[in-house]
């Protein structure tokens, strides 16, 4: 299943990637970037894309979402790397 999230960018979750894609001159050159994510990274993305615009999502909830319930332990730690990546 592919979900677009913007004008030029996809999230594909079935092989786990996003894809950027645009338009770089007036003569249909496009540019192409995916980045590859594991199942933790596509956990959190869906988490949030799940959410309700705007809304806040509490740190417990993300723990719990994106580890616990995949049988791993969490951390703090390991949340803000996952944000670090993610800002990249």
């Amino acid at each position: 299943m592919v979900f677009l999230l913007d004008d030029d960018i996809q999230l594909d979750i079935a092989n786990k990637r996003l894809v950027c894609y645009r338009a770089e001159t007036s003569e249909d050159a496009m540019f192409f970037k995916v980045v590859t994510l594991n199942d933790v990274q596509l956990r959190l993305l869906l988490l949030l894309l799940g959410s309700e615009p705007g809304a806040v999502v509490l740190k417990n909830d993300i723990l719990d979402n994106v580890w616990e319930k995949s049988d791993t332990f969490p951390s703090n730690q390991k949340l803000w790397y996952l944000i670090k990546v993610f800002e990249k």
